[in-house]
């Protein structure tokens, strides 16, 4: 009879260390001799079969990423591919080079058309002069560094040593 309990308990820890995955002959041996603190460690680790399944997909689903951004990625440069031979056959038509990094040269109406300075003088504003008559006044020193310099596409009048180019 007293081998019977602690038998039961061998058997009961087998069984259920096997339907969670575990060995069944080592938590026999477990339950032969630790009994009931055997079962009660069994039921508090975690089940490896649902480990296994859990592994198992976080794997496949992380394959399946890997794949759709390697796919993805191959979308990506066959469109830039296919975009760089549009522009370079836009830019053959157009006669201009995109890809030398420089902007294509302005119409000559616009590139004649240069930007016009207003400058403060006195509490009033003076202009409009060219750039070049401009840097040169502060280059001989008719102007302080600190006049207050405009042009079209400026927010706000600013002092010309702040504006670069001009001191």
């Amino acid at each position: 009879m007293e081998i019977l309990f602690p038998l039961a308990f061998a058997i009961l820890c087998a069984v259920f260390a096997n339907s969670k995955g575990r060995n069944a002959v080592g938590w026999f041996v477990l339950g032969l001799f630790f009994n009931l603190f055997a079962l009660i460690l069994l039921a508090v680790l975690p089940d490896l079969k649902v480990e296994r399944k859990r592994w198992e997909h976080t794997s496949s689903e992380q394959y399946r990423q890997r794949e759709r951004t390697s796919q993805e990625r191959q979308r990506r440069e066959a469109f830039e591919r296919h975009t760089l031979s549009r522009l370079d056959a836009h830019d053959t038509h157009a006669g201009i080079d995109t890809r030398a990094g420089a902007p294509p040269p302005l119409p000559a109406q616009l590139a004649a058309a240069e930007p016009t300075w207003y400058y403060e003088m006195q509490g009033a504003s003076r202009g409009p002069v060219a750039h070049e008559e401009l840097a040169e006044k502060f280059a001989v020193g008719a102007l302080p560094p600190t006049t207050l310099v405009w042009r079209e596409g400026m927010d706000d009048w600013q002092p010309a040593n702040r504006v670069g180019g001009l001191t």
